[in-house]
């Protein structure tokens, strides 16, 4: 995966996730008042548990990769990766 996509993705889903905390919020109360039908909110919660443990994967593996680029060996760090500018990496 590129890394502009792996950003894209990144974003998408840190997106996704700060809404699934919010639906996930609401469900927690819904579930505390003890209402009657609580299928929906389950779900929610079960959703909102995969969004954010997508978020967390795609999190670690963007923050790896960009490690990668910009690290060649311990404690050296490429020239132009330190500028920011990563164009020629796939």
């Amino acid at each position: 995966m590129k890394l502009k996509t792996n950003i894209i993705v990144c974003w998408s889903l840190g997106v996704l996730a700060t809404a699934s905390l919010v639906v996930a919020f609401l469900a927690l109360t819904d579930i505390a008042k003890g209402e009657v039908d609580l299928g929906a909110e389950w779900l929610a919660l079960q959703i909102s548990f995969v969004v954010i443990g997508a978020f967390v994967v795609a999190t670690i593996m963007l923050l790896t990769r960009v490690w990668a680029l910009a690290v060649s060996g311990p404690g050296e760090v490429r020239p132009h990766a330190a500028a920011g500018d990563f164009s020629g990496h796939r």
